[in-house]
């Protein structure tokens, strides 16, 4: 079975396609969850440049109540969500370890000669990061970039100069991300290499032990799984090290992009042509999209599509 990454995501579709009903719910629910997000912003501006400047306790006790009604309809989409995703979830998982002990049933016999037990178990318990990135990652992503072009649209609406620091910011998130995946994308298919050794020795450590007793291999069988054991953390050592740089380099940039808007909104707003309403609604808009937009983008580049490109070769 031969590995063809310019199919992958066509493969991804495919298991999103034979549970649509559920992929269709939960576009659904991520949507709305969005257009609740979006709102938070507006009724801060609104509680800011009308509320407390006209002094007008009813408004401000309607803006209230408008996003007390707002935080339970997230809360409920939030739950709902939660349970379409456990179904669409547990559909995928099954569809994928299914589709994968087909081809391991289609193997010749000289196959399992050569190919260690840990292998094959550690390729099924890693679909489960497959699944993961199938049903959720790639949906929060998808929607994530929806997310950015909906607040891009609205910073249109308050100022050109803003959206272009805005995108401006985000492109070089992006950018400085995806600089870290050839090294992440190496050290994660070393990481798996040792980890299937590992298993196939703990494997025959257990079926083995009365042999080993036999034979006196106790301390040569011991020795040799504290190396594997020591070669293992090295690896996820070196991959932490990584992911660090990664995201602190990450966080500084969104950061630095926020604090740049909001000092474009500050100047703004004293020279007369934004209110500290709209200031304040710009803010937050930015911050939801470091936080929610970033954290989706930044899991889904950094881990599980490597393993799914690893799962998705032969066994």
């Amino acid at each position: 079975m031969k590995s063809l990454q310019s199919v992958d995501f066509r493969y991804l579709l495919g298991f999103l396609v034979q549970n649509r009903r559920y992929v269709f719910h939960l576009s659904i629910l991520l949507l709305i969850g969005s257009l609740l997000q979006l709102c938070f912003p507006i009724i801060t501006q609104a509680v800011v440049d009308k509320g407390i400047n006209q002094k007008s306790i009813g408004l401000l006790y309607a803006l209230l109540l408008a996003q007390l009604a707002l935080t339970l309809g997230r809360a409920s989409v939030d739950l709902t969500k939660r349970w379409v995703l456990l179904h669409l979830s547990m559909r995928i998982n099954i569809s994928i370890i299914s589709d994968f002990l087909k081809k391991v049933f289609a193997m010749p016999m000289a196959f399992f000669e050569t190919r260690m037990v840990g292998d094959i178990l550690h390729r099924m318990h890693d679909h489960v990061r497959v699944e993961r990135f199938i049903s959720s990652t790639m949906l929060g992503i998808v929607f994530s970039g929806v997310n950015i072009v909906v607040y891009s649209v609205v910073l249109l609406t308050y100022s050109l100069g803003i959206l272009i620091m805005f995108l401006v910011g985000t492109l070089i998130y992006i950018w400085f991300v995806l600089r870290f995946m050839k090294g992440r994308r190496k050290l994660d298919k070393n990481n798996f290499d040792e980890s299937v050794y590992n298993e196939s020795q703990a494997i025959e450590l257990v079926q083995g032990m009365t042999e080993i007793k036999m034979n006196n291999c106790e301390r040569q069988s011991r020795v040799e799984w504290e190396n594997s054991q020591l070669r293992l953390f090295r690896i996820k050592q070196t991959a932490t090290r990584l992911q660090q740089w990664q995201e602190g380099g990450g966080l500084i940039i969104g950061e630095l992009r926020n604090v740049m808007i909001t000092f474009m909104a500050a100047q703004a707003v004293i020279s007369g042509s934004m209110t500290l309403g709209m200031m304040l609604a710009i803010h937050n808009w930015s911050a939801d999209v470091t936080y929610f937009g970033h954290l989706e983008f930044h899991e889904g580049l950094s881990g599980n599509q490597n393993q799914f490109r690893k799962n998705r070769r032969s066994p």
